[in-house]
């Protein structure tokens, strides 16, 4: 199997103006939602921040790490492994009440 050339990358991240647009638009009704919402529950004062630091802060942390180690491994072995942690939650997700 050939490597990847700088060329052939670029070549597959490529997406038309109009799929580009389409992503766009979604991106930013998600955002208008999101902001809407969070203004909502903030108005509401039923957001409970320390409950944000537990679990936000971690997630975040989480995040940051994931990054760092899908940037440092190849893509194969990580697709392998998403693949067998949901081939394994599917059976036990659905047994769950």
């Amino acid at each position: 199997m050939a490597k990847d050339t700088h060329a052939s990358k670029e070549a597959r991240l490529m997406i038309d103006p109009l799929t580009h647009l389409s992503l766009l638009t979604v991106l930013l009704l998600v955002l208008i939602s999101f902001l809407g919402s969070t203004a909502t529950y903030l108005a509401q004062g039923t957001i409970s921040w320390p409950l944000v630091a537990l679990t936000g802060v971690p997630e975040l942390i989480g995040v940051w790490i994931g990054w760092k180690i899908a940037h440092a491994l190849p893509a194969r072995p990580l697709k392998i492994a998403l693949a067998l942690t949901l081939i394994g939650l599917g059976p036990v997700l659905s047994l769950m009440r």
